[in-house]
């Protein structure tokens, strides 16, 4: 079953300066890498098909390390701490 969407994209959009493109934010969280954006949709999305937010968040963490590997993830993960703590 996968978990993720697969192919689905956000909906483009316009911007003032006429620029179209992919939704540059989530939430208030930068879609771009490390940028946390990415992480919370799809974290939103699993808690939206009914999973407690600490499993959604879990998962989601499984997959970055899937995908990025643990030194790349455990960086990102620091970052948006330090992020936060400014």
């Amino acid at each position: 079953m996968p978990i993720m969407g697969g192919g689905r994209r956000e909906p483009m959009y316009s911007g003032s300066d006429g620029d179209v493109g992919m939704k540059k934010n989530y939430k208030g969280k930068s879609m771009r890498l490390g940028g946390g954006g990415r992480f919370k949709k799809g974290e939103d999305a699993l808690v939206k098909k009914g999973m407690p937010k600490k499993e959604a968040g879990a998962i989601m963490a499984k997959q970055g390390r899937a995908k990025y590997g643990k030194a790349k993830m455990a960086s990102m993960a620091a970052a948006g701490k330090a992020r936060v703590a400014e």
